[in-house]
């Protein structure tokens, strides 16, 4: 590359132009090129226009008015579009951005201490992010304005949170129609919806035959405006599928195909019911089961594999695999997993799992998935080196009771075995309660394993707290010897 050395080259620099460069980008050219899921098993790029994030980042200041005196919580990652919010909303209005640790945005006492401390105003996160934050809450958070999107919304959450926020808005809205689309105001005491469109999008609810379906009659919730995806980075096919010329519109309008069943209501809020296709929501992630799928054929011995959500532990859901092996492979479901797991996110990786001789097919031909989720499925057995101190057998105990295993290991990860987020805040729940302490979540998080939350522990409190544990039990009467080793 060329070089210019600005404290030597005088004359060269003198020879430049002194004023501003042209600026070579205009509205239609690319703001960003951010990657979701595919339905085929290959990720797509969505292509977001200047003019699209402009336009709603204007439209939303309506919903979320910023100045010089507010705070905003930055928890989500860059690969996330709704980070995009996070970051332009507050510099094109003068108010401070607090980037967040990831690893404090799981934890409730680092949170709490940092919007105390950071004065934080607005903040914004999925449904499972603020389960996490205000499970177990004795006092809730603080935050005056709460955004809450990526999701359903349940009721009893947004009424949790309405008691840690002055307002509580639920958003609604795909990478493809530009972060949020749609918005509501929670008001206590009622169903959470999708709301209204926001000024830049327009809202369709289409039958099977492309008309706009009747309020409160169900069909596909399709978004239209200015705040619509240039398409598909490279996906002229797909593009043309999922984006559709607006037949309510002007010329050149366009309907982009979403895929979520809601019916219009005749107060004119839309609300949700849920996916028309095999898109599942876990956790606040959307995650298309044929990219599991797509993962889990590249596995060594695996011809092929069909992943559903089902009931999980703690009743949270969670994806199940149903594998049928080539001829000359017998599959290893415990080796499948640990090579799904170089290949995918955590959260992606199945909890649940089954080998089949075949799959069952329906009179079509087409695998009858229905009949698959009659399937029995097995978790993972944990193994390894067992529990040697006192600490290590109590998390063992803990541990078998909420993962529902017979045995794991001191080394197992907690996330591996099936684990997630909010298991694991019952989990030290749990643990502080017998122990008498108020361990961080965020160390947790840092020693996903037997071994490492133990060693920390009795590193950080010595054995104080269990010998008054054990004495507690003496004391009730309670025998103890089948789950923790007292000495």
């Amino acid at each position: 590359a060329e070089t210019l050395s600005l404290d030597g080259e005088w004359e060269q620099v003198a020879g430049c132009a002194s004023g501003n460069p042209a600026p070579l980008a205009g509205p239609d050219h690319l703001a960003y090129c951010i990657y979701t899921s595919g339905s085929t098993g290959a990720p797509k790029g969505v292509e977001i226009s200047r003019s699209a994030l402009n336009g709603y980042l204007q439209a939303s200041h309506t919903l979320v008015p910023l100045d010089a005196g507010d705070a905003w919580a930055a928890v989500t990652p860059l690969t996330f579009d709704i980070s995009a919010f996070e970051i332009f909303q507050p510099l094109l209005r003068g108010a401070r951005i607090v980037v967040v640790p990831s690893l404090a945005a799981r934890d409730r006492s680092e949170m709490d201490a940092l919007i105390r401390r950071e004065g934080v105003t607005v903040m914004q996160a999925t449904p499972a992010g603020w389960q996490l934050l205000t499970a177990n809450d004795v006092s809730p958070l603080r935050v005056p304005r709460i955004l809450v999107g990526g999701d359903a919304l349940g009721r009893e959450l947004a009424e949790r949170l309405l008691r840690s926020g002055e307002e509580v808005w639920n958003l609604y809205g795909p990478t493809e129609a530009t972060i949020w689309a749609c918005a509501n105001r929670i008001l206590s005491g009622e169903e959470p919806t999708l709301g209204r469109p926001l000024p830049n999008s327009t809202i369709a609810i289409l039958d099977s035959e492309g008309g706009l379906a009747p309020c409160g009659i169900a069909g596909e919730i399709c978004i239209g405006g200015a705040g619509l995806a240039r398409g598909y980075l490279n996906r002229p096919a797909l593009t043309a599928e999922k984006f559709i010329p607006d037949p309510f519109g002007g010329t050149g309008a366009r309907l982009y195909r979403t895929g979520d069943l809601g019916v219009m209501r005749r107060d004119g809020q839309i609300a949700f019911l849920g996916r028309m296709d095999h898109q599942v929501k876990l956790r606040g992630y959307r995650i298309e089961l044929g990219e599991v799928e797509h993962a889990l054929r590249q596995c060594a011995g695996v011809q092929a594999a069909v992943v559903m959500a089902s009931e999980g532990l703690a009743g949270e859901k969670e994806l199940a695999a149903y594998l049928v092996g080539e001829p000359s492979a017998a599959l290893d479901a415990q080796a499948i997993s640990r090579e799904a797991h170089s290949l995918l996110p955590a959260y992606m990786v199945p909890g649940a799992w089954a080998v089949l001789d075949r799959f069952p097919l329906n009179s079509n031909g087409k695998i009858d998935r229905r009949a698959l989720a009659g399937v029995e499925t097995v978790r993972l057995a944990g193994g390894g080196e067992t529990a040697s101190t006192p600490y290590e057998e109590l998390f063992t105990w803990v541990w078998c009771e909420l993962l529902e295993r017979e045995a794991v290991g001191i080394h197992d990860d907690f996330f591996a075995l099936g684990g997630h987020s909010l298991l694991l805040t019952r989990v030290m729940a749990k643990a502080n309660a017998m122990l008498g302490l108020s361990i961080s979540l965020l160390l947790a998080f840092r020693f996903p394993t037997i071994a490492g939350i133990a060693g920390e522990v009795e590193r950080l409190h010595g054995t104080a707290p269990l010998q008054q544990l054990y004495g507690e039990l003496e004391r009730i009467g309670q025998d103890s010897s089948d789950h923790l080793t007292t000495t």
